[in-house]
């Protein structure tokens, strides 16, 4: 597919569409908010983004995206990722006006980049259904100093690695639900084991 043009658009919402294909890139210098559903083995086209300067919200369900298309969308305030492939996931520093970041049911995470870190606009992280995160830096949740909300859950813990645990000791060292303290408002941990 080309690049289309959506010139007077706002919003454009493609939720329950399953899309098969994408085209190279859409035109939409006025979109703020894009909503979009996708088969699970789609690749977003890397310059699929190139033509939405102004988005600040997007949702995407399904597919694979390298995070390094959405390197010029400066403006974006809400990144939500459903059961998405993502890669790359080091160019999230490039989104420095980012308040909502969501993995949700993001199989391919296994580790949070330390550079989320560096989103000092962040008020909500929510890792809900990562069942292969394994791992999130010291002190990344710490440095996310305006983090109201931290979501994790629905199978996120499963396996975790404990800094300073060898792997005989591993139950002794899951982490502690109820001592996981950080300076957030809110933190939610959905404990589907009972």
């Amino acid at each position: 597919m080309s690049i289309e043009s959506f010139e007077g658009y706002t919003t454009i919402s493609l939720v329950g569409n399953k899309l098969a294909e994408l085209p190279e890139g859409l035109v939409c210098p006025q979109l703020k908010v894009l909503l979009l559903e996708v088969d699970s083995g789609l690749d977003v086209p890397e310059r699929f983004f190139e033509g939405m300067k102004e988005i600040e919200v997007l949702s995407l369900k399904g597919g694979c995206l390298s995070l390094q298309s959405l390197e010029l969308s400066t403006k974006l305030q809400s990144l939500v990722l459903i059961s998405c492939n993502c890669k790359n996931l080091i160019r999230l520093r490039k989104l420095q006006r980012l308040k909502i970041l969501g993995f949700i049911h993001c199989l391919s995470i296994e580790e949070l980049p330390d550079e989320i870190g560096e989103l000092k606009e962040l008020r909500l992280l929510d890792v809900r259904g990562c069942q292969w995160l394994r791992r999130i830096p010291v002190n990344l949740i710490g440095r996310l100093k305006k983090l109201e909300e931290l979501l994790i859950g629905d199978g996120s813990f499963e396996g975790w690695d404990v800094v300073g645990c060898d792997k005989h000791r591993r139950n002794e060292c899951k982490p502690n639900r109820t001592k996981f303290v950080v300076s957030v408002s809110r933190i939610i941990i959905e404990d589907t084991e009972g």
